[in-house]
């Protein structure tokens, strides 16, 4: 009952963490430093997928990768993305490509630590 709590803890506060990316990302600095309207919401959209499939799971460490790898890899595109134009004259950016490898990078290291320390527990047994 006690891990339970923990864990549902653990996956609330994460999640509040994702939203208050999110809504810095999406809403604070929209016209500042991008221009993407759906792009942060469909990566919010899968972190709290990751979220839920988690808490199911009862993983304790993938959580906080899930809700500091959506900041951590907005931070990332922005330090260092690249303008530029397409052959037709149109401008590009490569900002939400490094926001969303960071952010997956991050989610994938998450479970890497959840199994490495799943098999420490499972060895010292």
């Amino acid at each position: 009952m006690r891990k339970n709590k923990r864990v549902l803890v653990n996956h609330l506060s994460s999640l509040g963490i994702l939203l208050v990316g999110f809504l810095v990302c999406r809403y604070a600095v929209f016209g500042v430093i991008h221009g993407m309207k759906d792009w942060p919401v469909v990566l919010a959209g899968l972190g709290v997928v990751v979220l839920l499939l988690s808490v199911l799971a009862k993983k304790v460490y993938l959580p906080w990768f899930v809700s500091i790898g959506y900041s951590v890899g907005f931070l990332a595109g922005t330090l260092f993305h690249a303008e530029g134009l397409d052959s037709g004259g149109g401008k590009t950016d490569n900002l939400w490509m490094i926001w969303t490898v960071v952010f997956l990078v991050c989610i994938l290291a998450g479970v890497v630590l959840e199994s490495v320390m799943k098999w420490r527990k499972l060895l010292k047994k």
